[in-house]
Order: C-alpha cells, then structure tokens, then sequence
C-alpha cells in the first residue's frame, strides 16, 4: 500500500486485510526507489511461497506413492507425518492419523513395544530393524511386518523423532510356515 497520509491504525488495518507492505509518500524522489524495492521483495517472497508449496505438494505425492508404510514420529509416539500406505492399512485418511497418538493406532502390547523401541534408538542414535511385528488393521486382519526405525530430525521440532518404515512380510511369514 503507497500511501500520501495515513496513520498507524491504517497501516496496521491495511497489513491485517492482506497488504504485503505500507510505505507512506514522501517529497523526495528516493520514495521511488524504495517502493520499487518493496514491490520487488514482495514478489520474490511471493515466488518462493508459491515454489515451497509446490515442493511440499510434490515430496507429499512421493511418499504417498511409496508402496511401504512411512512415518515420522516424536518420542512421545505422536504421529507428526505418515504415508498413504499406513492411512489405507488402517482405512483411514492421512489427516486422521497425523497428530494422533500411537495408541490409538495400535493394541496396548505392541504400542508399548514400539515406544520401548523408540526410546532405545532416541537414547543410542542408532537405527533400529525388527525383524518381526504383528499389526491388525482397521478391519481386525493380522498383517506381519518388518520395521526399521531411523533417528530423525524434524526441521523445526526441538523433539526428538524417528522416520520408521515397514515392510509386508505377511506372505513371507505365511509361505514359511505353510500357510
């Protein structure tokens, strides 16, 4: 917004509509160059806003397509990221899971397994591979996979986090056992 007068509560009512910036005119012709500045500066912001977006979008389409189970989780066993592939296991969406306690995706004994599990690759900084877990779905089936848990950090988080992954191993297990 260039404007001739104005006052604070303007300029202040002005950025709260969506204004990206107020510069107040001045006698001088320098007002010029500063404006062109500003409008320059708003639109490279405006680029890479729109740039990150789109990377965001397409690194979400990427472990989406993942045909594994991916997450992120913090160490008290929230969800902070999943794939497609663990909302479908569980017949549910990617938002109903995110944000969402391992607890509630999970039977008590293998939760607690999987938070012991955390815990131990938080405290050594090491990776983690199970070779073994039973899960049931949303529909009460038993899948078997092998997880592999990963210390992560999450950008902007001061928690701690673990990047897991897990692989179908039900047919594995179902063939080896005669199944």
């Amino acid at each position: 917004m260039f404007k001739g007068k104005g006052s604070e509560e303007v300029a202040s009512d002005a950025i709260s509509a969506g204004v990206t910036d107020y510069l107040q005119t001045e006698s001088t012709t320098d007002q010029y160059i500063v404006l062109a500045n500003r409008i320059i500066n708003a639109v490279e912001h405006y680029r890479t806003h729109k740039l990150l977006e789109q990377s965001e979008e397409r690194l979400r389409e990427i472990i989406n397509a993942l045909p594994h189970i991916l997450y992120i989780v913090d160490s008290d066993g929230t969800f902070l990221l999943v794939n497609g592939s663990l909302a479908s296991f569980h017949h549910t969406t990617v938002g109903q899971i995110e944000g969402t306690h391992i607890t509630e995706l999970l039977i008590d004994s293998v939760a607690n397994q999987f938070h012991q599990d955390l815990v131990d690759v938080l405290q050594s900084g090491t990776p983690k591979r199970i070779y073994k877990v039973t899960v049931s779905n949303g529909k009460g089936e038993e899948y078997t996979f092998a997880p592999r848990l990963l210390p992560y950090e999450f950008s902007d988080l001061d928690k701690q986090t673990i990047l897991g992954y897990a692989v179908d191993v039900t047919e594995n297990q179902q063939c080896e056992y005669g199944l």
